[in-house]
């Protein structure tokens, strides 16, 4: 394995493979001061509503076992992934020595909690750690076990820092700077042989770029996976930023002519 330098300041990670602490962001390496200073930490705690294609009582043995080791269990953020399915996150995880799907109850929660949780799903946040554990007398539910994950969403850039280069930007961030007017965006949505069909490359860019639809909504009309789906998204944006195709717009100046 090669040694890792941060994307952004440049430093050495100090050995071979990724640090601990730090994240891989899309095409960027960050270490952990570069990522606090792009991303805050947003914690989201939700109930396990069930185990898919297991039963409570096998679930719960399995906790049981991995609670005498270490409770709550803790799981760091490389070992675990999280989808939105029929509306509903799902955790798939190992515990012990297999490898479980947790559908967690994310009806009727916080707004923020809820746009923390989507955009792990979708790529635009980062994953921290995961935590399994009793359920507390806050938070009630009829499993008794509670799922609590870290999410490290992207900052909005303060006034008059570095302009980061669109290449560099998450897909998330490209589509939100193209709805302020802060990004162009092209009329005719061009066409790459390495990102699949051009019929299919024009509806999935479209719909995410310009009509603002969720990446797991796309995904499951066109029979993608959610994955694949921003791989392809990033490699689009990547492409038409190189282009030309997509380019930052700079602010407009205050017009000082007196009248």
């Amino acid at each position: 394995m090669r040694s890792m330098n941060c994307s952004a300041c440049g430093r050495h990670g100090g050995g071979e493979g990724l640090p601990h602490d730090w994240k891989v962001c899309g095409r960027l390496i960050l270490c952990c001061e570069c990522r606090r200073q792009r991303f805050r930490r947003r914690p989201v705690t939700l109930a396990v509503a069930e185990p898919i294609g297991a039963t409570w009582l096998e679930l719960c043995a399995a906790l049981e076992d991995a609670w005498r080791r270490a409770a709550p269990l803790l799981i760091e953020g490389t070992a675990w992934k999280l989808s939105i399915e029929a509306g509903q996150p799902v955790v798939r995880t190992a515990i012990g020595d297999r490898r479980w799907a947790l559908r967690l109850n994310g009806a009727n929660c916080p707004h923020r909690r809820r746009v923390a949780y989507e955009g792990i799903a979708s790529g635009e946040a980062l994953a921290g750690d995961l935590l399994l554990d009793r359920n507390s007398r806050v938070l009630r539910s009829p499993s008794g076990i509670i799922c609590k994950l870290v999410a490290w969403l992207p900052r909005a850039s303060p006034a008059g820092a570095r302009q980061q280069n669109i290449e560099e930007m998450d897909i998330g961030r490209v589509r939100a700077a193209i709805h302020a007017n802060r990004a162009s965006f092209p009329s005719q949505v061009p066409a790459f042989p390495s990102c699949g069909r051009p019929e299919l490359q024009h509806k999935l860019v479209q719909l995410y770029f310009v009509r603002g639809w969720h990446c797991s909504v796309i995904a499951a009309r066109y029979g993608l996976t959610a994955h694949r789906l921003r791989c392809i998204l990033n490699t689009w944006k990547w492409r038409a930023a190189n282009a030309g195709y997509i380019q930052h717009i700079p602010p407009e100046e205050a017009d000082h002519t007196p009248l």
